[in-house]
Protein backbone atom coordinates (compact mmCIF):
# COMPACT_ATOMS: atom_id res chain seq x y z
CA UNK A 1 0.00 0.00 0.00
CA UNK A 2 1.30 3.61 -0.88
CA UNK A 3 -0.12 6.65 0.13
CA UNK A 4 1.03 9.78 -1.47
CA UNK A 5 -0.02 13.08 0.76
CA UNK A 6 1.07 16.34 1.66
CA UNK A 7 3.75 15.92 4.19
CA UNK A 8 2.85 15.71 7.78
CA UNK A 9 -0.50 14.19 7.00
CA UNK A 10 -1.96 11.63 9.30
CA UNK A 11 -3.45 9.03 9.10
CA UNK A 12 -4.56 5.40 11.22
CA UNK A 13 -4.38 2.22 10.32
CA UNK A 14 -6.63 -0.99 11.21
CA UNK A 15 -8.75 1.29 13.92
CA UNK A 16 -4.80 1.97 15.61
CA UNK A 17 -4.38 5.15 18.05
CA UNK A 18 -0.96 6.35 17.02
CA UNK A 19 -0.75 7.62 13.60
CA UNK A 20 1.05 7.19 10.54
CA UNK A 21 2.74 10.11 9.67
CA UNK A 22 3.51 11.05 5.91
CA UNK A 23 7.05 12.18 5.82
CA UNK A 24 8.95 14.96 4.05
CA UNK A 25 8.95 13.48 0.70
CA UNK A 26 4.97 12.73 0.70
CA UNK A 27 5.42 9.34 0.36
CA UNK A 28 4.42 6.02 2.84
CA UNK A 29 4.59 2.85 1.86
CA UNK A 30 4.03 -0.64 3.31
CA UNK A 31 4.69 -4.08 2.23
CA UNK A 32 2.51 -6.71 3.41
CA UNK A 33 3.74 -9.24 0.89
CA UNK A 34 4.27 -12.02 4.10
CA UNK A 35 1.33 -11.12 5.74
CA UNK A 36 -0.97 -8.99 7.09
CA UNK A 37 -3.77 -6.59 5.25
CA UNK A 38 -5.32 -3.69 6.01
CA UNK A 39 -9.20 -3.54 6.74
CA UNK A 40 -9.53 0.13 7.38
CA UNK A 41 -7.93 3.71 6.17
CA UNK A 42 -8.52 6.57 8.18
CA UNK A 43 -7.65 9.79 7.89
CA UNK A 44 -7.24 12.46 10.23
CA UNK A 45 -9.70 15.34 9.75
CA UNK A 46 -6.78 18.48 10.18
CA UNK A 47 -4.72 16.78 7.61
CA UNK A 48 -7.52 16.52 5.07
CA UNK A 49 -8.69 20.17 5.63
CA UNK A 50 -5.06 21.18 4.73
CA UNK A 51 -4.92 19.23 1.47
CA UNK A 52 -8.43 20.98 0.68
CA UNK A 53 -6.96 24.53 1.20
CA UNK A 54 -4.31 23.70 -1.00
CA UNK A 55 -4.48 23.52 -4.58
CA UNK A 56 -1.18 21.67 -4.95
CA UNK A 57 -1.69 19.25 -2.11
CA UNK A 58 -3.12 15.71 -3.22
CA UNK A 59 -4.31 12.54 -1.19
CA UNK A 60 -3.31 8.96 -3.63
CA UNK A 61 -3.85 6.06 -2.09
CA UNK A 62 -2.52 2.53 -3.93
CA UNK A 63 -3.32 -0.42 -2.36
CA UNK A 64 -3.26 -4.19 -4.27
CA UNK A 65 -6.20 -6.34 -3.25
CA UNK A 66 -5.32 -10.22 -3.30
CA UNK A 67 -8.50 -11.73 -4.37
CA UNK A 68 -10.47 -14.33 -3.08
CA UNK A 69 -13.85 -16.49 -3.66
Amino acid sequence: MGVRALPGTQFYINGGTNPVIVGFTGLFEIDLTDGGSITELKFDRKSIDAIELNDSAYLVVDMLGIGGN
